[in-house]
């Protein structure tokens, strides 16, 4: 799955929050979604988009905020907007990214963590079974902004370390098969809650067929 060929985010004190990809999606590919929210849980039924397409969770980590990623495979090409929208008010930050094309069953390990005020930010421990991709999604609390670093690897998805709905930073790499975690480091440090997940990487020529990389990005 490699590296994303586009994202954006937004953020909302009271949902929906509506993010728009700067370009058309291509068909074939995937898109992966993270959002944290100040609720106890964050469903599929939450997340729709103008392209009609049905989103899965792969991952959550329950604690009020929680941050979940989502995802959706051979998707269809041309533009699209997600939303997000908590029944209710809800404070809320989304990060979208469409990815080259994945393999048909993708997920391949998750995990999780939380702490009260600490600078080392890590999830639990996984053990993808072959080559993937692993996103990172982490948010922390407080009234200070932080800097935030990834971990070892991880290159940004997308980041924001003041705002004052949710300070959050999206994170990837590819990984071979082994065991991993994903981290962060806050200075100072503070409150936090983190997910992440290992998707299978499609194993075929021609820039990871069927979708691939768009020219140019």
């Amino acid at each position: 799955m490699s590296a994303p060929i586009q994202h954006a985010w937004g953020s909302h004190a009271t949902d929906p929050v509506v993010v728009a990809f700067p370009q058309d999606l291509i068909a074939g590919n995937t898109i992966l979604v993270g959002v944290i929210s100040l609720t106890n849980d964050i469903l599929d039924s939450y997340l729709s988009d103008t392209r009609g397409h049905t989103y899965v969770r792969d991952v959550i980590k329950s604690t009020n905020p929680s941050c979940a990623w989502f995802r959706v495979s051979n998707i269809t090409g041309g533009a699209c907007t997600v939303t997000y929208d908590f029944p209710g008010n809800a404070t809320a930050v989304m990060v979208i990214a469409e990815f080259p094309g994945m393999a048909a069953a993708p997920l391949d390990g998750t995990g999780t963590g939380s702490s009260g005020v600490s600078t080392n930010v890590v999830t639990s421990d996984f053990s993808p079974s072959a080559p993937c991709t692993v996103v990172g999604l982490m948010s922390y609390g407080g009234a200070t902004p932080n800097t935030i670093a990834q971990g070892s690897g991880f290159s940004l998805i997308d980041e924001d370390e003041a705002i004052t709905i949710r300070p959050f930073n999206a994170e990837y790499k590819t990984v071979a098969a082994g065991t991993y975690h994903a981290d962060w480091t806050l200075d100072p440090g503070a409150g936090w809650q983190c997910c992440a997940a290992a998707y299978l990487d499609l194993v075929v020529g021609n820039a990871g067929r069927p979708g691939g990389v768009r020219a140019g990005w």
